[in-house]
């Protein structure tokens, strides 16, 4: 196997300025957008009631899926916009939590140099 990059982020001014994407190229694959808040009650408050765009729909569920951490006193957040892979586990569950702890370890990376 490749040793390629796990994420990718990206901008698109002409398309969407100001919004920050990135892709997830290891299974379960996924695109997501980042989102800063100047506080965690402020992300907590936008997760109970997100965009539509952040509303994934596998299987019959649909689900907000996002992680966030706190870098320079500011709250960065990773919203899922869509999975090109099924995230479920045998059983047909959600399977996500090390996903997106991999994802917050490497947003509080990035975000921190």
């Amino acid at each position: 196997m490749s040793n390629y990059p796990q994420f990718f982020i990206s901008t698109n001014k002409k398309a969407a300025d100001g919004r920050v994407f990135v892709f997830h190229a290891k299974k379960p694959k996924f695109l997501g957008e980042i989102l800063t808040f100047n506080s965690l009650s402020n992300f907590e408050l936008y997760k109970t009631k997100p965009s539509n765009d952040f509303l994934c729909k596998i299987g019959e569920k649909t689900y907000t899926i996002c992680t966030n951490t706190e870098v320079k006193g500011k709250i960065i957040a990773l919203f899922v916009i869509d999975f090109f892979d099924l995230p479920l586990d045998p059983a047909g569950e959600l399977k996500v939590d090390g996903l997106m702890n991999r994802t917050a370890d490497w947003l509080k990376a990035y975000f921190s140099n």
